[in-house]
């Protein structure tokens, strides 16, 4: 993500968060909302920094992809969704944070890597009065895990390689309602399985490659 992209994405925030200031009437989880934020995510799993994967059935020859291991990364976060009534709602949660990744056989290197997930899914809450409420989540998502390319100080090169796969996510958090606006953070887990890898333009199924994912996201909501 650049530094254009990201000071554009949070002047969007800013100027949201002056319309839930503005907004008046009571706060309902009914009906459409949407929302932006912030959000962290970390992986673990498979992508160790020492594993490598090839595209099938391009095995025998390169490309061989040796992914680093994401270290915890920022980025944003959005939310889009309808309310069926004040305890279920239906909804599409995105995050895409941007990471430094190691390759631990080249201690103290890193490559650049960016890391998106988009849960579709179920919303489950517990109204607490008209202040707030707490809520579950749960449903299946898209994963696409991004990596730079980069020519190491030791001489490696590492060339641009994405793995996409899919899986599901269950999290909870809370939401504090004033007017129309919400503020909500949450924690989401997902299991999640890559299955492609496009390499060097070669692209392929390759062997399972099994992460947990680990996101934090705090968000503006609005009610309409």
């Amino acid at each position: 993500m650049t530094k254009r992209a990201l000071t554009g994405a949070t002047g969007c925030i800013l100027a949201l968060g002056l319309l839930f200031l503005l907004a008046q009437g009571a706060a309902a989880r009914e009906g459409f909302f949407l929302g932006a934020g912030l959000a962290s995510q970390s992986m673990s799993g498979d992508i160790d920094g020492d594993l490598g994967f090839c595209s099938e059935p391009t095995c025998s020859t390169p490309p061989v992809v040796v992914p680093g291991e994401l270290d915890p990364g920022g980025g944003l976060g959005f939310v889009i969704g309808y309310g069926f009534n004040e305890n279920v709602a239906i909804e599409y949660l995105f995050l895409t944070t941007s990471h430094d990744a190691t390759h631990n056989a080249l201690p103290g290197e890193t490559q650049s890597a960016v890391l998106a997930s988009g849960l579709l899914g179920a919303r489950l809450g517990a109204p607490v009065g008209d202040s707030g409420e707490f809520f579950g989540r749960i449903g299946t998502g898209g994963y696409v895990l991004e990596y730079e390319d980069a020519t190491l100080t030791g001489g490696a090169t590492f060339s641009d390689a994405t793995f996409t796969g899919s899986g599901i996510g269950i999290g909870v958090g809370y939401e504090v309602f004033f007017d129309h606006a919400g503020l909500e953070i949450g924690y989401t887990v997902h299991d999640v399985t890559f299955e492609e890898l496009d390499a060097g333009g070669v692209t392929g199924t390759i062997d399972d490659v099994d992460v947990t994912i680990g996101a934090l996201h705090v968000l503006l909501v609005y009610h309409f």
